[in-house]
């Protein structure tokens, strides 16, 4: 190709392919006098350039072709080589770019498989039940057991429980229904004792801003163990309790005198089950719950049949203490509203 001084004026202003520009750089190296003889001194004075290079770049490359001319005048270096050098530095980003999004062929193409790492299927996970309402909330752990837990009070515990035990520790107030498990002691933890069972109900006081905390069983048989100092363990039977003081850290035991062992006494297809100190529901229907409540507490409870259709109730109450919060947690779990007036307590479905 001819390199024509339209050619060079051409490559100056960058307007030339990729080719053009190629074939005129590589001349101008081998002849660099040709700019003298294609554009005279007028003509460069008289010709400016949009084109922008550093200065050091520009010197870089006019030595470059400087280099190569070992006669004649020395060309001017003004705007004609930062606007060349501008050119092939254009040309030269270009091809980078083109690399870069250039079509890759079909062969070319790697295929990448990513495998992500299984993800551990959680056997267990740490469970924290928290009562922050005015009203028992009562939950059934995965072995079976009931946690009747009463307001500002929290269980913490595994679920399911894992390996020969079932360990949990409390913080407040709570009864335990202990399902059956020879080979697996229930313990209950507080800050300053623990109470083992293997299938029984009691019940447990251990708040943190109080200095006395306390078990009472209510049925089955319990062994209770001091955390604080060394000290042989406390067994219970039913009706008996034992008290902490956090001022002497010892566990004090009050034995009920006198009380006979017996068994549950069974109502109604064993839906309803009482000694002398707990009545235990197990899926009863909720007519037959409030007709033993009514009897044993001398109270009067209005309903209307149709929100007890289908109704039923899982759960132990301690009959020392009053049906208010039973009654209470019923209406909870059923959307109905408790109002009490005087022995007479009212049902209403909540709209």
């Amino acid at each position: 190709m001819e390199v024509t001084k339209a050619l060079l004026v051409k490559f100056i202003v960058n307007k030339c392919s990729r080719e053009e520009a190629g074939q005129v750089y590589e001349y101008l190296l081998k002849h660099p006098q040709a700019l003298d003889e294609l554009l005279n001194e007028e003509e460069w004075d008289a010709y400016e350039s949009n084109g922008v290079i550093d200065k050091k770049q520009s010197d870089t490359w006019y030595a470059a072709i400087r280099k190569q001319k070992s006669t004649g005048r020395v060309i001017r270096w003004k705007t004609w080589l930062r606007t060349a050098a501008a050119a092939v530095l254009f040309l030269t980003a270009a091809s980078f770019i083109y690399q870069l999004v250039k079509p890759v062929k079909k062969n070319d193409v790697q295929v990448v498989t990513i495998i992500r790492p299984a993800e551990k299927t959680k056997e267990n996970e740490k469970k924290k039940y928290i009562n922050k309402s005015d009203r028992p909330a009562i939950y059934t752990l995965t072995d079976g057991s009931v946690v009747t837990l009463y307001r500002n009070s929290i269980v913490e515990c595994d679920q399911p429980f894992t390996g020969n035990k079932r360990d949990l520790v409390l913080h407040g107030k709570a009864l335990f229904k202990v399902a059956k498990d020879k080979t697996k002691p229930f313990t209950v933890y507080t800050g300053n004792f623990s109470t083992t069972a293997l299938g029984t109900v009691f019940d447990i006081t251990a708040y943190g801003n109080k200095t006395r905390s306390g078990v009472k069983l209510i049925s089955g048989r319990v062994v209770v163990k001091n955390l604080k100092k060394t000290a042989g363990p406390v067994y219970l039977n039913p009706g008996d309790e034992c008290f902490f003081e956090n001022t002497g850290r010892e566990i004090e035991l009050h034995a009920k005198a006198d009380v006979p062992v017996s068994k549950p006494a069974s109502h109604r297809g064993l839906t309803i089950n009482e000694n002398e100190e707990v009545i235990e529901f197990t899926n009863a229907p909720l007519q037959q719950v409030f007709s033993k409540i009514e009897s044993l507490y001398q109270v009067k409870i209005n309903i209307e049949s149709k929100h007890l259709a289908n109704r039923k109730f899982t759960g132990a109450h301690i009959k020392s203490e009053s049906p208010d919060e039973l009654l209470s947690t019923i209406a909870g779990l059923n959307n109905l509203h408790l109002s009490k007036q005087g022995s007479v307590y009212l049902f209403l479905y909540n709209q």
